[in-house]
């Protein structure tokens, strides 16, 4: 998922909305389950079970609009002392109807996309500014055309995100983005006639 500080105001926003609903959805569930023993499984009632559908539905890219936030949707935890094991990190969206598992309160899953939204709120004006800036609209299409190899690379079933995110995906990435860029300008420059005065300004004509 983009990042939130290269997103459009439509897609911030989109964001938000989807973070509050699932926090409704997640309230709702609470509301409507029954607590037995402290680790046995709650019983649910019917509405329970149709909230806990749509919140399974939304849960991944719910966590990924976390993440693209800058928050982690994961928290650090360790067994108790008496059980012993090593620590390690659960994503508690995920993990969000085997809290009492891990003895995790509800109010870390509420807190956490709480923040994701406060940082989406406050990126709002500065989308707004980038979605109708068409300088952003330039780099998102360089961009674009420079993720053609890996969206190939998920196409056929290998792990995308593997080879983007190593150092020589990285620079493959780099160089195209480049390249590609300076494709686009030199043809918005060929097309409106501007490239031959930069010749003659530089003295590139003789």
């Amino acid at each position: 998922m983009i990042p939130v500080s290269r997103i459009t105001a439509f897609e911030c926003n989109r964001r938000i909305v989807l973070l509050n609903r699932f926090i409704l959805l997640f309230r709702d569930y609470l509301s409507e389950i029954r607590v037995r023993g402290s680790f046995d499984e709650p019983e649910q009632s019917e509405l329970a079970e149709a909230y806990r559908t749509e919140i399974n539905k939304i849960s991944n890219e719910v966590s990924a609009a976390i993440s693209a936030s800058g928050q982690t949707p994961s928290l650090c935890w360790s067994p108790p002392p008496s059980i012993g094991g090593q620590t390690q990190l659960i994503n508690v969206i995920y993990n969000v109807f085997k809290l009492r598992r891990y003895m995790i309160p509800s109010t870390a899953v509420t807190d956490i996309i709480e923040c994701a939204i406060g940082i989406y709120e406050a990126e709002v004006k500065k989308a707004w500014f980038r979605t109708f800036n068409p300088i952003f609209w330039f780099f998102r299409l360089v961009g674009y055309i420079a993720s053609f190899p890996f969206r190939f690379i998920e196409h056929i079933g290998l792990p995308r995100h593997k080879f983007e995110s190593s150092l020589l995906g990285k620079l493959f990435k780099g160089v195209v983005e480049f390249c590609t860029g300076m494709l686009v300008i030199l043809t918005f420059l060929q097309t409106s006639g501007l490239l031959e005065h930069i010749k003659q300004l530089l003295g590139l004509n003789k």
